[in-house]
């Protein structure tokens, strides 16, 4: 099994009963966006030149970066691989959430 066959096992584990936007809804956005954007430039990429390193339109690197997009699992990782980036989810409580 392969690190993102476990990754993807992982959070089906995690997230089960929960919605795929529910699950994405925390970390997609404008944070995803920035990250793509910033090491995308620091790369030197145009988004032509990304689209085609990630077999995509340039029009889906616009949506990426836009923030308008809802990303899977699996995008992320293969974005995060192309830029040479770690994939890292991290959980935490809610400062004035339940105990």
């Amino acid at each position: 099994m392969n690190k993102r066959d476990l990754g993807d096992a992982f959070v089906a584990r995690v997230t089960d009963g929960l919605s795929r936007k529910d699950v994405l809804d925390g970390i997609t956005g404008g944070k995803i966006a920035s990250v793509i954007l910033t090491r995308r430039c620091e790369l030197g990429m145009e988004q032509g030149e990304f689209a085609q390193h990630m077999g995509v339109s340039r029009e889906t690197v616009s949506g990426w970066e836009s923030g308008e997009w809802d990303f899977t699992i699996s995008e992320l990782c293969g974005i995060c691989e192309k830029l040479l980036l770690v994939f890292d989810v991290s959980f935490t409580r809610e400062q004035d959430g339940p105990a």
